[in-house]
């Protein structure tokens, strides 16, 4: 059962044509099953409900931009760069684990969306604890993910970041140092690349 804390990030009802249409789910299954078979809940999650591969697999699945690239690109195989931007780190390799549970949504969409924030929050916390990873992560995570966004843009799609609001996503703008080359992987390589990066760092 999710405590009263987390309540609050079941939405409220604010449109009852859409909620009788759409309904939300009580609490208690406010769960999604991974490709392991565990259910997570992603309300109040708990350690044994979060393994590696099942964030491995769901991330070498996910492709990023809303799949509107050129070609597959998996959010397995950013957070292998980010990891490799920052020495092999273990945050840069999880720092977008929650979307193996929550999906890939583009900024944009997300900052319209009220509750997905604290959600988010929920869950990078217990993923990054139960890894022993440092969470909230520091500045150094965020700019290494920037880094390789603008090199993502500049091969994946078709404007090149070149009309992005760089300010609203890094203060100082569009960083100049470049990141790595996306190899568009298929969703298994990307997943084993992540499963080999998790096991070359904690080993």
């Amino acid at each position: 059962m999710a405590s009263m804390a987390l309540t609050k990030l079941v939405p409220a009802v604010t449109n009852p044509m859409v909620d009788r249409l759409v309904g939300l789910p009580p609490i208690d299954t406010a769960w999604v099953e991974t490709v392991s078979g565990k259910k997570f809940h992603f309300l109040d999650p708990q350690p044994e409900e979060i393994d590696i591969i099942d964030i491995a697999t769901a991330l070498g699945n996910n492709c990023r931009y809303t799949g509107q690239c050129r070609g597959f690109y998996s959010v397995a195989e950013h957070s292998v760069a980010v990891s490799e931007l920052t020495g092999n780190s273990l945050e840069g390799l999880l720092h977008d684990a929650s979307e193996a549970y929550l999906q890939d949504i583009a900024s944009p969409v997300k900052a319209h969306l009220s509750n997905y924030k604290e959600l988010e929050d929920v869950v990078m916390r217990a993923i990054l604890n139960k890894f022993g990873a440092i969470y909230p992560y520091g500045p150094a995570i965020k700019y290494a993910d920037v880094v390789q966004l603008s090199t993502e843009a500049r091969h994946l799609l078709p404007s090149k970041g070149n009309d992005w609001n760089w300010e609203w996503i890094w203060p100082e703008g569009r960083p100049k140092r470049f990141g790595i080359i996306p190899r568009f992987l298929s969703p298994k390589k990307a997943r084993d690349l992540f499963l080999r990066k998790y096991e070359e760092i904690t080993s």
